[in-house]
């Protein structure tokens, strides 16, 4: 085979593979819908909406502003405003958010009938949306991003979907190859592309039937440690329960499990650790995003729980447990994100006694109400 034949033959087998990198134009106008979607910060939280109205109406989870804060709301030009919760229903976690400032925008519509199964599907909103401004080298991805999928399932209230939808994405709109909303993204499984959306015909009811409950908020868990200073405090690990109203009340019920009680009994002839509290503070948020901070202050009753040593003629140590003790107690905490500082102060003997301590919101929100 001659040298030009090889070069005839070589162009023809990989000038299909060259022809293959050419892409079709856009199925659908996907710069045109995103247009109509927004991000929403909430306290430390970041989610997305969509407008489904010329009058600056927003539709979102209801997970997302179940908080009570006035959410931040962001357009894809950069521009910025504060939304107010309107309507809400937390079955079907959804929420309508008004923000005057963005009437007469583009807005997508709503899906009227039931959409089947196998239907493709556009997902859009702000996955992991926080780490878009880390790095300057993820600068322009993450917000304002698009995923597809089809329709897995169907029930009453939601739509499965296999599309990518993670933390960011909650509140989005997910929509047909039209644009028009099929549902809002709610929540996902643990494993890959197992996603849930509160469904078109849902929305459409709130929409029609505004709903709003006097009060609202979310229950999560945190641990933590809290230890004192007078006596030979014991060191523990606290678990608490915990109900925020609004971002502006905190109910807390707490029990803790004191670390090596004999050994500074052993070693100091007494010592103490707390075991449970119950509290009701209230709460100022201070700012908004990954980095907003917050201020508690408050007061309740703590459970406070003693050992002594008792030494027998025959030199053998036994350790007596005393009676356990409720004190009323003031408390303050302020925590950065996720992590708390804590200081509370009761009365022994009437002398104060203070404990310092640290939280984490983890595992965090479970649900809301």
């Amino acid at each position: 085979m001659s040298i030009i034949t090889r070069l005839l033959f070589w162009f023809c087998l990989f000038q299909p593979v060259a022809w293959s990198h050419e892409q079709p134009g856009p199925e659908y106008p996907v710069e045109q819908w995103l247009d109509s979607v927004v991000l929403l910060v909430t306290g430390p939280a970041w989610c997305s909406g969509v407008l489904i109205d010329d009058q600056g109406t927003v539709a979102t989870a209801y997970h997302c502003v179940s908080s009570g804060l006035r959410p931040r709301v962001e357009t894809r030009d950069g521009e910025q405003f504060i939304g107010r919760s309107i309507a809400w229903n937390q079955g079907d976690d959804l929420a309508l958010v008004s923000v005057p400032e963005l009437a007469g925008r583009p807005a997508l519509s709503i899906r009227q009938s039931p959409i089947q199964q196998g239907t493709r599907l556009v997902g859009l909103g702000h996955p992991f949306a926080p780490a878009a401004d880390k790095k300057p080298r993820m600068q322009g991805l993450l917000q304002w991003s698009v995923t597809e999928g089809i329709v897995s399932a169907t029930s009453e209230r939601l739509i499965q979907t296999d599309a990518a939808l993670n933390p960011g994405n909650s509140g989005g709109p997910v929509v047909d190859l039209d644009g028009q909303i099929v549902g809002i993204t709610s929540f996902k499984m643990g494993g890959d592309n197992v996603a849930f959306l509160a469904s078109s015909l849902a929305l459409l009811e709130l929409v029609e039937d505004p709903q709003k409950r006097l009060i609202g908020g979310n229950l999560g868990l945190h641990l933590g440690s809290l230890g004192g200073f007078v006596d030979h405090p014991v060191a523990n690990i606290q678990l608490t329960a915990q109900a925020v109203v609004r971002e502006r009340l905190v109910g807390s019920v707490g029990i803790a499990y004191p670390l090596r009680a004999h050994d500074y009994a052993r070693q100091f002839g007494s010592s103490w650790a707390l075991f449970g509290e119950t509290s009701l503070a209230v709460r100022q948020r201070i700012g908004r995003g990954s980095w907003s901070s917050a201020v508690e202050v408050g007061g309740g009753l703590v459970g406070i729980r003693r050992w002594e040593v008792l030494e027998s003629s025959d030199g053998e140590q036994s350790f007596v447990l005393s009676n356990d003790q409720f004190r009323p107690a003031l408390l303050a905490r302020t925590g950065v994100g996720g992590a708390w500082l804590k200081a509370m102060v009761f009365m022994e003997d009437e002398q104060p006694v203070w404990m310092l301590g640290v939280d984490v919101d983890w595992p965090g929100v479970m649900s809301t109400f």
